[in-house]
């Protein structure tokens, strides 16, 4: 049922049984639930009053992130919750669509790049707060939709799990290119500003066409080989994202972008980041780099395995390969 935010003290009951999940559990932040249907005043007392206490209490600052379920093209309703008094960031919503886009047959990273230029400019500030993401519980999994599984209104378990039913010992010649897909997904998430959500299951490639068959129960052992191969690349990309400033809070610049190819800079301080990502292209692709960026005759080291590239007279070549990526530093 829903709350009766007018009725008396129903506010103060809602922020009492927030702190004392806070305080019971050490949490670092919450996440507020369908935002945009609650009036500015509610969130803004969430948000001051939570503060209040934790500064009484000596803690850190309380992470409030929203979430405000749109479509493409709705940041300013995203922005419009956001604020120093009321809420941290939200869910990036726009973004969710263009990234599941882009690793479809049909999709493109050009729209990706438009969404995340526009949500660039309406967030200012705030973008670092921000969470992109690609799997949500109100949808089917990212999983299911690339299996081309019809069945959405499937309640529990039609729609099969494609990387949960292979072998365990080799990767399926049906599950690889999922695995590939999956995880050019999540490098285009942890690459990105702001703050990453992991929706449970999904670095695993959990099924599940819509709610509530997206809630199936994750499986914590006997994972099978293509399971495990998705969750090593998530974590790989996750450790390297704690181990780079650039990653974790630099500007970001857009280096190259058409229908199969996006390249993007993350700078902080003298800290840079190139990362790239590949749809389609086989063999290499000579990329344009400001000398800013990256001067000529310097050497660039692929921090996830894919060797070493020199900048010559401004310019990269990037071994591209189908539903590739790579993180490029200095």
């Amino acid at each position: 049922p829903d709350v009766e935010y007018r009725a008396p003290g129903a506010v103060e009951g809602q922020i009492d049984e927030v702190w004392w999940w806070l305080t019971t559990y050490d949490l670092d932040g919450v996440r507020v639930d369908a935002a945009k249907h609650m009036d500015h005043v509610i969130l803004r007392r969430l948000s001051l009053t939570l503060q209040d206490r934790v500064d009484a209490a000596g803690g850190a600052h309380v992470y409030l992130v929203g979430e405000t379920f749109t479509g493409t093209g709705q940041q300013d309703l995203i922005r419009a919750y956001v604020a120093e008094h009321e809420l941290d960031g939200q869910f990036d919503f726009p973004l969710y669509w263009r990234i599941r886009e882009a690793v479809r047959d049909d999709g493109s990273f050009r729209p990706l790049s438009a969404e995340a230029k526009a949500g660039d400019a309406a967030y200012g500030p705030f973008l670092a707060n921000m969470s992109p993401f690609f799997g949500n519980h109100d949808v089917a999994r990212l999983a299911t939709e690339l299996a081309g599984c019809s069945d959405w209104g499937a309640r529990w378990g039609v729609c099969a799990d494609v990387l949960g039913d292979g072998p365990a010992d080799r990767i399926a010649e049906d599950q690889g290119w999922l695995v590939d897909r999956m995880a050019l997904a999540w490098a285009l998430v942890v690459t990105r500003p702001g703050v990453p959500l992991l929706y449970y299951g999904d670095e695993i490639g959990l099924a599940g066409a819509n709610d509530p068959d997206n809630r199936r129960d994750r499986p914590w052992s006997d994972h099978t080989a293509a399971q495990r191969e998705l969750l090593s690349r998530v974590q790989e990309l996750a450790l390297l994202r704690q181990d780079s400033m650039a990653l974790r809070r630099g500007t970001v610049r857009e280096l190259w972008v058409d229908d199969d190819l996006y390249v993007i800079a993350r700078e902080h301080e003298a800290e840079v980041a190139i990362a790239w990502f590949s749809r389609r292209a086989d063999g290499s692709r000579s990329i344009p780099v400001p000398s800013e960026v990256a001067a000529s005759g310097s050497t660039l080291v692929d921090r996830l395995g894919g060797g070493s590239i020199e900048v010559v007279d401004g310019r990269i070549s990037l071994p591209t390969r189908p539903w590739s990526y790579g993180v490029l530093v200095r």
